[in-house]
C-alpha cells in the first residue's frame, strides 16, 4: 500500500504533464522546507513520538519530492548532449551491474 500511492502519484503526473509545470511555482520552497524538515527530525528524533514520527518523515519525503522535481524541470528540462549522454551511460552501467 505504501509504494503503491507513490506510484499512483507518478501515474497521475504522468497521464496530466500539465500538472508537472506546476510543481515549478514552489520548488524552492518546498526543498528548503523538506530539507529544514529532515534536520529537525534527525536532531530530535528521540522527543518524537510514533505518530509525529510518520507524519514527519511523510512530509519530507513529499516536500523533497515535489520541491527537487520542481527544480529539475525548471533547470534541466532543456535538451543537452551532456545529459543525455550521461543518462544513456547510467542506464548501460545499470544493466551491466
Amino acid at each position: 500500500m505504501y509504494y503503491l500511492f507513490f506510484y499512483l502519484v507518478g501515474w497521475v503526473l504522468f497521464k496530466s504533464k500539465h500538472l508537472l509545470e506546476t510543481m515549478m511555482q514552489a520548488d524552492w520552497i518546498c526543498t528548503i522546507l523538506g530539507l529544514m524538515m529532515f534536520m529537525t527530525y534527525f536532531t530530535m528524533k528521540s522527543s518524537f513520538g510514533y505518530e509525529v514520527h510518520i507524519v514527519l518523515n511523510s512530509l519530507t519525503l513529499w516536500l523533497l519530492i515535489f520541491g527537487i522535481t520542481g527544480l529539475f524541470i525548471r533547470y534541466e528540462s532543456n535538451h543537452s548532449f551532456r545529459m543525455r549522454y550521461i543518462s544513456d551511460a547510467s542506464y548501460w552501467f545499470y544493466l551491466i551491474h
